[in-house]
Parts: structure tokens; C-alpha cells; sequence
């Protein structure tokens, strides 16, 4: 069964490979779908990946997807409440971006503890940069150890 017919029959994972492929230019769907409609499908189906790569389309735009910031958001919260954590960074950049005004104000330190807490590195470097800027040295120094751990480099550059 091709990925195009097991997206048909609600299989996320088939989904996420065609709009992935149509995204490179390696792939144009039979059933006529474009990328972002095949990431919203795989998002609806349950996959917080598919959610995410929905959300980094809409959000940048493209020369065939308008940037839609709010829908971003949106896609970029189903994310992160499937515990996607890259969707919980970026749910925060968004919210920083001032390209919206934010749906949840005051949340941006609670998603980087949450992305953190799923071992997303920059968010550990984020958070130690955050308490860093509050004076609170001996805390930042926590997340920029926890951020090195985990492979960031500008994390254990902070440590200096």
C-alpha cells in the first residue's frame, strides 16, 4: 500500500512522509493534497510531529502557504501537549516574536521548563540564560549544566 492510500486509511506516519516528500520537491501527492494539509491531517490524527512540522509551514509561509503565526500557534500547542518538545520551543519563540500577541501571556518560562524537562537542550540554555538575566547566577548555572548534558554547546559555553 503506498504512503498516499495508508494516509487515506489514518495513518499519521504516511501522512508526514508525503508532505515531507512534497516539501523537498521529491514527491507530488495523487490525491492532489499539498504539505500542509497532510501535516494538519497527521496532527489530527494524533501525531505531535506531524503538528509541529504543520506549524514551522505556516509559520515561515512559503511560495504556496501564506505565514498564518496564529494557526502556528495552534499547531505548535498541539505539539507540545503531544509532548513534542521541539513544538514547546517553538511555541515560545512564536510568543516572544511579537508576530502575535500571545493567547497565553507569561507562559514562555513554563514551556522552556517543560521542553527542558524533555531534554530539549536549548530550552535548558534558555531558561539558564533567563534566570542569568535576573541575577539569579547560581540557578542559570543549573539549566546551563543540564543544557551541556545534553549536548548544547552554547550551553556549556555559558558555564565559562
Amino acid at each position: 500500500m503506498s504512503d498516499d492510500e495508508r494516509c487515506k486509511h489514518d495513518d499519521g506516519d504516511a501522512c508526514i512522509r508525503l508532505a515531507i516528500g512534497i516539501t523537498d520537491g521529491a514527491h507530488k501527492s495523487s490525491s492532489g493534497h499539498d504539505a500542509l494539509s497532510l501535516f494538519q491531517r497527521a496532527c489530527s490524527l494524533g501525531s505531535a510531529i506531524g503538528c509541529t512540522r504543520g506549524g514551522l509551514l505556516i509559520e515561515q509561509g512559503s511560495e504556496s502557504v501564506t505565514a498564518n503565526p496564529s494557526l502556528a500557534e495552534s499547531l505548535y500547542q498541539k505539539g507540545c501537549d503531544g509532548n513534542d518538545m521541539t513544538a514547546c520551543r517553538h511555541l515560545r519563540l512564536l510568543r516572544t516574536s511579537k508576530k502575535i500577541t500571545p493567547s497565553q501571556p507569561g507562559k514562555g518560562q513554563a514551556l522552556l521548563q517543560r521542553a527542558c524537562d524533555g531534554k530539549e537542550s536549548w530550552s535548558c540554555c534558555e531558561l539558564g540564560r533567563l534566570y542569568d538575566s535576573t541575577g539569579n547566577r547560581q540557578q542559570a548555572a543549573v539549566f546551563f549544566r543540564q543544557g551541556c548534558k545534553l549536548g548544547y554547546q552554547a550551553a556549556c559555553d555559558e558555564l565559562r
